[in-house]
């Protein structure tokens, strides 16, 4: 029988090989991802641990190749939240590779010359026995890089190129020449004036426009931040948990594990919920005839619909009210959280709720005079009211608005999204003290 099967649509993780000459900011390319597993063979990052702690990333310093692969093989394999690996930088961990083996040969050569007439005198040049072995664990390392359901970030030196008669043709990077052909995209780094970093797309593994228009695609040249990255490359996708993450997938057709059922016990119903019951869709129908099998996400989202609360109303709540400022969505809630919100569910969170988030969300509708709330669109430049609150934090820090500017590679106000501006005043402190 015949195993081919229809393609569906994926969410395609980051794969990006990035290189450039020092200082063009290859270290910070990654470290603005959320979440990220930080494997530095080069001591490269410790200067920016304000920025790393702030963005709940870690750090293994190793460049033991085969160290490296345990850790990659543990990341695929094993239960993490992190969403984003960078390797910092691959051409160090290649170059330790190429010393292990030819020490080992070198090794292997001394003693097989004392031996005569023996078969295994045949190191004298190592050859393709010594590069077979070179390039086979380096295929394993990116083999296993290609297998992470995670982001991938690595960055190179780089290096001259040579044509005919030694004639320098241009630049590339200084790992093995097959490297590229790992990842989806690779990128140049330069530096344009004064601190400002560029980003060249030498290649994008993506479905040429006629054939899929609406794919974003990344310019020749853009300015490398996060809140920019994002214009081009689609934000759910980059910090979506991990398959085999111990974060929620919010996704209301998943049947919980079997583990977690006993642990569930359904939300106390107050005599408002039983009286005034919302228009069920036929989805929800079927899982409140089973209450046994709702995940506690489930559970709290039917709660919401018995309340008439709308999702997102409840997570702004979540947000602003309690402090849960780095909450993304219902479905990114620990298991921790969700036994606290079920366990006071009637008694607590509803009533404050409605004490806080509702009645002064009401008020501001109902006051007369005032002016609506700014229209929030993500991938429009920075609204004025963004503008005056960056302004007066960097009053604040006794900091201009070029140290802004130069630390994010921008040159105007402009090229900052609303997305961006409301990251930017969320890790104001972290994100500036990296450029101090």
């Amino acid at each position: 029988m015949l195993k081919g099967k229809t393609p569906t649509p994926e969410e395609q993780r980051l794969k990006v090989f990035i290189f450039g000459p020092p200082g063009a900011g290859k270290t910070l390319a990654g470290l603005q991802f959320p979440n990220t597993y930080i494997i530095d063979t080069a001591k490269e990052t410790s200067r920016y641990w304000k920025l790393i702690q702030k963005t709940n990333s870690v750090v293994f310093d190793c460049s033991d190749p085969f160290e490296v692969l345990k850790e990659l093989e543990t990341l695929r394999d094993g239960k993490h939240n992190y969403q984003t690996v960078m390797i910092d930088e691959l051409t160090t961990l290649y170059q330790n590779l190429q010393t292990i083996w030819t020490d080992r040969f070198i090794k292997a050569q001394g003693e097989s010359s004392r031996k005569q007439n023996s078969a295994d005198n045949l190191l004298e040049d190592f050859g393709y026995r010594y590069w077979d072995k070179v390039k086979r664990d380096w295929r394993r390392i990116l083999g296993t890089l290609k297998q992470l359901d995670m982001n991938v970030i690595c960055n190179a030196h780089q290096k001259d190129k040579y044509g005919d008669n030694m004639k320098i043709i241009g630049v590339t990077s200084n790992s093995d020449k097959t490297d590229e052909f790992a990842f989806d995209f690779v990128f140049r780094f330069i530096v344009r004036g004064k601190d400002q970093y560029k980003a060249i797309c030498e290649k994008q593994r993506i479905l040429p426009i006629e054939i899929d228009p609406e794919a974003k695609r990344f310019p020749k040249e853009f300015d490398w931040n996060y809140p920019n990255l994002l214009k081009f490359y689609n934000k759910e996708y980059i910090e979506k948990p991990t398959k085999n993450s111990g974060l929620k997938i919010e996704n209301k057709t998943t049947t919980p594990p079997a583990a977690n059922k006993k642990k569930d016990t359904p939300l106390p119903k107050s005599e408002k919920e039983t009286k005034s019951e919302p228009k069920k869709t036929e989805k929800t129908k079927a899982k409140a005839a089973d209450p046994k099998s709702l995940s506690n996400i489930d559970k709290i989202k039917l709660a919401l619909e018995k309340q008439n609360i709308p999702t997102k109303d409840f997570v702004e709540f979540l947000q602003n009210v309690c402090g849960w400022t780095e909450l993304k969505s219902l479905g990114s809630l620990s298991e921790k959280r969700q036994n606290m919100l079920m366990t006071n569910w009637r008694e607590k969170i509803i009533p404050k709720f409605k004490e806080t988030y509702l009645n002064q969300k009401q008020e501001t509708e109902e006051e007369p005079g005032e002016k609506p709330e700014p229209k929030y669109e993500p991938n429009k430049p920075i609204r004025p009211d963004q503008q005056a609150i960056i302004l007066g934090k960097l009053k604040k820090k006794g900091m201009s608005v070029e140290t802004l500017f130069n630390g994010f590679s921008i040159d105007n106000w402009k090229e900052i999204s609303q997305e961006g501006a409301n990251r930017m005043i969320k890790n104001f402190s972290t994100m500036i003290g990296a450029f101090e």
